[in-house]
């Protein structure tokens, strides 16, 4: 059985390859920190899922260029408590 492609977005490498750990039971995984890889990660094979770490308008793009692609696609932001609250749907 194929795990589900995820991809993880944000600004800081090293928290995010213990994260992808996390996940690589359940998901095929990969990372990125740069806007272009991830856009490229998602031109090559699609996602069913992407997590981004931060509220961050760059990722936000990325997540819409996703769903342009995969519309079934599932995005989940997590931002600090003192964020503002943002619905990507």
């Amino acid at each position: 059985m194929t795990r589900p492609r995820a991809l993880l977005l944000g600004n800081e490498p090293q928290s995010l390859c213990t994260r992808k750990m996390l996940l690589d039971t359940r998901f095929q995984v990969s990372v990125s920190v740069r806007t272009s890889e991830a856009l490229k990660l998602i031109e090559a094979q699609p996602v069913e899922l992407i997590v981004i770490w931060g509220d961050s308008e760059r990722w936000k793009q990325v997540a819409e260029f996703a769903a342009n692609q995969n519309p079934g696609l599932k995005t989940i932001l997590i931002t600090s408590d003192d964020a503002e609250k943002t619905n990507l749907d």
